[in-house]
């Protein structure tokens, strides 16, 4: 479920082309037949070069053209969010992170460069990351995946009202967006609300059935509600995570209880433990 990255990098840069550098594009002049013609500028060019090597994913070509263009023009945000994106493809996070930084710094409203700099902090600072995700937040107030992000982030630095508000948010936005549904479920068996838990994880597998967090997430809950359908939850999820020995000793100790000690036997002899549930 957290393999969520690949939808960044071709997001990246949505903007890129239609986001010209205000001010540095030459005017058009006349020539004496009264046509138009556009003069060159070298500046556009360094960056027509970089967005060429872009295109064609050659992320190495880009750098030198861009790092070109900033020598000579270091306060324009777009040419250092193409820097950052072109190190962030290059799995080089600390070069990202300053350009993106510098980046926010200049324009602090171009919401995808709080954006990306947010899911670059999250994996190694949530804390930090929350700032830059809360603001993206604010500048993409349609959009789910920010609250999504953000509600991560916040769960990640034990704020798990500010994640629920967050993944509740998101879900209003996409409700059918199944990672933000197992996530807002999570939320909701560690704040024990598990009867509100529930229905979200419900949901999320008619999106996804067989999805292993969603399958996990409402055995969790029904076995926190004491029902007794929580054994065949568990059994579903086990199914498509067989070596969760934690999950199948929880499920022996319901089957016990439930007087079926037959089939206890049957998935303690799985767990390789040994250990006979008290």
């Amino acid at each position: 479920m957290r393999a969520r990255k690949a939808w960044l990098i071709t997001a990246l840069c949505v903007v890129l082309g239609a986001w010209a550098v205000h001010g540095q594009q030459t005017p058009p002049s006349k020539t004496p037949s009264g046509s138009v013609q556009k003069l060159r500028n070298p500046l556009n060019d360094l960056l027509d070069e970089a967005q060429e090597a872009l295109d064609k994913n050659d992320y190495n070509a880009a750098i030198p053209p861009l790092q070109k263009f900033i020598e000579q023009k270091p306060n324009v945000a777009f040419a250092h969010f193409q820097l950052a994106y072109a190190y962030t493809a290059l799995k080089r996070p600390d070069d990202a992170r300053a350009e993106y930084e510098k980046c926010v710094a200049i324009d602090s409203k171009m919401p995808e460069a709080q954006l990306n700099l947010g899911i670059l902090l999250l994996e190694k600072d949530a804390a930090v990351a929350v700032g830059p995700l809360q603001k993206a937040v604010e500048l993409l107030p349609s959009q789910s995946r920010p609250r999504y992000l953000l509600g991560l982030a916040e769960e990640r630095t034990g704020d798990l009202k500010g994640a629920a508000e967050s993944f509740e948010g998101a879900s209003r936005l996409d409700p059918k967006d199944g990672d933000v549904l197992t996530e807002l479920g999570r939320i909701y068996v560690k704040t024990n609300r598990p009867g509100e838990a529930e229905p979200k994880f419900r949901a999320a597998l008619t999106i996804d059935p067989k999805s292993a967090e969603a399958l996990q997430g409402l055995a969790l809950s029904l076995d926190a509600q004491n029902k007794p359908e929580a054994v065949e939850a568990y059994r579903a999820y086990l199914a498509v995570q067989p070596q969760d020995n934690r999950a199948r000793s929880r499920m022996v100790h319901l089957l016990v209880e439930q007087q079926k000690f037959d089939e206890a036997l049957t998935e303690l002899d799985k767990t390789g433990t040994g250990q006979t549930p008290s």
